[in-house]
């Protein structure tokens, strides 16, 4: 059910905030009582709903005295809007919204540590239903201005890391950098007139939101062209849950927001102007776009819809728009020269000035108007219909279709897929589907191959199966099984000539194959022309880079995985992994494998680690993950070995250009990953999060040695500079970086709804320790490290259970 705010309750019409399509017949919602204590609102149900929805307040901050807003960066993305804090359940609104003002408010100096400010004072209450699970996200918007101190009026309205000041006048002519939403200007608007109502609410319903769907038969022309475009109604849940994750706190899309996505989703440098595009989708003609002319706009720039019908009179408007550079509502001589050069462009004729203007000359004279006349969306249309504008159809067309675009790309985590009965109700004795990957809706596809296994448990052969079986199977998929079988190419070529090398170089016992290999067979590796193998070398390098710059800094797997610690260059221990843990090769692992990193220096054979995992990431990107260790930077590998190796491996002319190629690989490299709720971290000096990188690059302390460490330092010093660092002290044993408590631990785990810590970087005698009752774990793969007699180990997860398996790595006999 829903309801809206409308002009009798004291709210501008046009906000955005109070829009909603819903039906004038839904059940009423109980109005949120004015002269309530707003100390006993209490934020209800389920606080985060993935990474962007979470309940939240949101503050509309006023200095009366400058006649500024304050506005703030949200997250990690490129935009700002409202300040704005998580609710948790067990907070109230008012209390968080005090707390979050202190601290954005906050100076150096003066009797309080932040700016005064009035009671904050509740002006609007948005709830948001997601798909599926049909529970609400709530945004609790607050107000509150400034009361100026006069002792210390320099303080005022300084912007810093939290907040920014911007005046009213930029505020309401949208002249704020990066706006990733409109409720900043809207609020700022209603307020300056006025006209704002404390008592105001929205809620934004799944029948709001599914307004327009691929009925059959459809209802309207925009469900006719939803049809066209082939969205499916799970489609356009997908969609919804996109648009929401991609534009909260806001509930619309600026340009900078849109821009951003559609980025996301992998528009590129030939298609469409960004601008234009998102002029042709805003049909309501507002400063910002609704879902539904999202969802719309996107159906009419699919390359699939029709162009003929109810459906092609939509598409001249979206068309119409594009062109439309100046928003007049017609189209001057200047935009249809525009307009028929991309029409010639798209049939490859000439687009030289003087055959425009004759092709522009000839469209005026079918439509019977003078060169001087302008065309009015009617007249484009009845131009498109009676073929006046020949090849129309081509514009304002997506490089590749849309969906795929997004399914492709998995910009956000799905809210699981959309049920509804009835509209939105899931019905008595349903349950729906969750998010988590085992509760989620499993499409499977038939694999391209039948694969034959040798008595000996490997590979031996591989079958190609009726191509009609795998139709539905995407392109990339198909892509990434052509190179998993096919042995000659050159994932397999180097991989081959790496075990070999492990079995000459590294004593290692010949298996499958290898047992029929002469010793200079054997050696190819060693033996080979540099020059050749370089050139392979350097191609899986760049389809690696290219691999890696698709995948999100923070990588997402599920289980059951096995996580490795450091490998250094330890060329016996890994391929005795592959003999044990996915002894089937790549293409056939059964499980996924995260390696946390520091694959380089110490060891002889870092070279010939780095590339037998990359090989394995490109044969099957969807199982192998790596992540990037404190030796996978230059500065490190220069002190150490790395870079030795590779110019000794392939001299001076090829060694170097190898070395530089790994490293741009290790810049792209994600830097943790998150498996059930289980962080496993890299330990990479990278600018982000202090309270994040501390905890992923430090060693960890038990509390007493904490306190020793921190009496230590505190007579080092003469001073008490370390009684209060949170759970952190200067790391003594490595000169950099820090120690870490169980205190700033369980504040890392507790903030980011996190169970456990998996790390590396550290070598341990078995292999493996615990810390922290079990909190943190760190885990060593490299066997007899620098000559040492420890043991490797690693991590196996699965069915909600971590389990350390230790592996030998001493072949019997």
């Amino acid at each position: 059910m829903s309801r809206k705010a409308g002009k009798d309750r004291g709210l501008p019409s046009r906000s955005p905030s109070l829009e909603s399509t819903a039906s004038q017949t839904s059940a009423p919602v109980v109005k949120v009582g004015r002269k309530a204590s707003t100390e006993t609102l209490i934020g209800q149900g389920t606080v985060a709903y993935g990474q962007f929805l979470y309940d939240c307040c949101a503050l509309l901050v006023f200095c009366p005295k400058h006649n500024n807003f304050a506005l703030t960066k949200i997250g990690s993305r490129k935009g700002v809007w409202l300040p704005h804090v998580p609710v948790k359940t067990t907070e109230g609104w008012f209390t968080v919204t005090a707390a979050k003002l202190k601290a954005i408010l906050t100076v150096a100096g003066g009797a309080k540590s932040y700016l005064s400010f009035s009671p904050p004072e509740m002006i609007h209450l948005f709830r948001i239903q997601l798909p599926s699970i049909a529970r609400f996200a709530t945004r609790v918007t607050y107000f509150t201005q400034l009361t100026h101190d006069t002792k210390y009026p320099t303080n005022c309205c300084q912007s810093n890391k939290t907040v920014s000041w911007f005046s009213a006048q930029d505020v309401m002519s949208h002249n704020v950098p990066e706006l990733w939403g409109p409720e900043p200007y809207v609020f700022c608007e209603a307020f300056l007139n006025n006209n704002i109502d404390k008592g105001a609410y929205t809620e934004y319903t799944l029948r709001d939101a599914m307004k327009y769907t691929a009925r059959d038969p459809p209802k309207t022309y925009q469900d006719e062209m939803l049809k066209s475009a082939n969205f499916t109604e799970r489609d356009i849940a997908k969609i919804y849950g996109e648009f929401i994750q991609h534009c909260y706190p806001s509930h619309f899309m600026v340009f900078n927001s849109f821009a951003d996505y559609m980025k996301k989703i992998g528009w590129g440098s030939n298609d469409l102007d960004l601008p234009s595009t998102y002029r042709a989708f805003a049909f309501n003609k507002t400063a910002y776009i609704t879902f539904h002319e999202f969802l719309l706009g996107l159906a009419a720039l699919d390359k699939h819809t029709h162009q003929g019908g109810h459906t092609g009179e939509l598409r001249c408007g979206y068309i119409f728009r594009y062109y439309d550079l100046n928003s007049d509502g017609v189209l001057d001589h200047s935009e249809m020269i525009r307009l028929v050069t991309d029409i010639l462009r798209l049939h490859n004729k000439p687009v030289d000035d003087e055959s425009v203007e004759k092709e522009v000359e000839k469209n005026y004279a079918a439509l019977g108007i003078q060169k001087s006349d302008n065309i009015n969306l009617e007249l484009f249309t009845k131009g498109v219909g009676t073929l006046v504008f020949r090849g129309s159809s081509k514009l304002f067309r997506f490089s590749s279709p849309i969906l795929q675009a997004i399914n492709l790309k998995k910009c956000y985590d799905s809210i699981s897929q959309l049920h509804l009965a009835d509209g939105i109700d899931d019905g008595p004795g349903k349950r729906p589907k969750g998010t988590c990957p085992r509760c989620r809706t499993k499409k499977y596809t038939l694999a391209m191959y039948a694969v034959r296994i040798s008595p000996e448990g490997f590979p031996a052969e591989s079958v190609e199966i009726n191509q009609d079986d795998v139709q539905n199977m995407s392109k990339e998929k198909k892509f990434y099984e052509l190179l998993q079988f096919r042995s000659d190419h050159m994932c397999h070529q180097i991989m081959e000539m790496i075990r070999d090398q492990a079995v000459v170089a590294c004593g290692l016992k010949p298996r499958y194959t290898q047992k029929s290999k002469n010793k200079q067979q054997l050696a190819l590796w060693s033996i080979a022309d540099r020059e050749k193998l370089a050139i392979i070398i350097l191609k899986i390098l760049q389809e690696a880079e290219n691999i890696f710059k698709k995948e999100s800094r923070v990588v997402k797997l599920n289980s059951p995985a096995y996580v490795l610690g450091d490998i250094h260059g330890n060329l016996h221990d890994l391929i005795l992994y592959e003999r044990t843990l996915w002894d089937k090769g790549p293409a056939c692992a059964a499980a996924s494998y995260l390696f946390l990193g520091d694959y380089v220096d110490r060891g002889d054979f870092g070279l010939e680690c780095v590339l037998y995992l990359l090989a394995a990431k490109i044969l099957n990107p969807e199982k192998f993950f790596m992540l990037r260790g404190n030796h996978e930077l230059r500065a490190i590998q220069m002190v150490f070995t790395f870079h030795k190796e590779c110019v000794e491996k392939f001299g001076k002319s090829f060694g170097p250009t190898i070395w530089e190629n790994c490293n741009k690989i290790f810049d792209c490299m994600p830097l943790c990953a998150i498996l059930y709720s289980i962080p496993v971290p890299l330990n990479d000096p990278e600018n982000g999060s202090p309270p994040a990188w501390e905890m992923l690059w430090n060693d960890p302390v038990s509390g007493n040695e904490f306190g020793e460490y921190a009496e230590m330092l505190r007579l080092q010093s003469g001073s008490n500079a370390f009684n209060n660092l949170q759970g952190f002290l200067p790391n003594t044993k490595r000169g950099t970086a820090y120690y870490f408590s169980e205190e700033a631990v369980s504040k890392f785990l507790n903030s980011n709804g996190l169970s456990h810590v998996i790390r590396a970087h550290e070598v341990i005698p078995p292999g493996y320790q615990f810390h922290m009752g079990g909190k943190v774990i760190t885990v060593f793969s490299s066997s007899r490290y620098c000559g040492g007699n420890n043991e490797a180990a690693c991590i196996f997860i699965e069915q909600e259970k971590i389990r350390v398996l230790v592996l030998d790595t001493i072949e019997k006999a």
